[in-house]
């Protein structure tokens, strides 16, 4: 896999797909993470799939969602005004 990204394919189902590697835009920067973790508020929140029909949480958890904003790793590309 050149890319593997964990995807939360729906409430309670973890999946790793294999996505194309991005390309920097502008005022964009590419970073290849070396660790990252699932928080556990937002992330573990949404996986669960457990809160209020209609609440913040329900328009904000868009399956499949894409976590892992939390992580440590290194810029292999800068897109132009970085």
């Amino acid at each position: 896999m050149k890319n593997p990204t964990v995807v939360f394919a729906k409430a309670k189902e973890a999946v790793v797909e294999d996505r194309p590697v991005p390309v920097a835009g502008e005022n964009e920067i590419i970073v290849e993470s070396t660790r990252s973790l699932i928080s556990t508020g937002t992330e573990l929140t949404i996986f669960s799939g457990e809160f209020p029909a209609g609440s913040g949480w329900a328009s904000y958890a868009q399956y499949p969602f894409l976590p892992g904003y939390s992580n440590v790793g290194r810029v292999v590309e800068a897109g132009k005004g970085v």
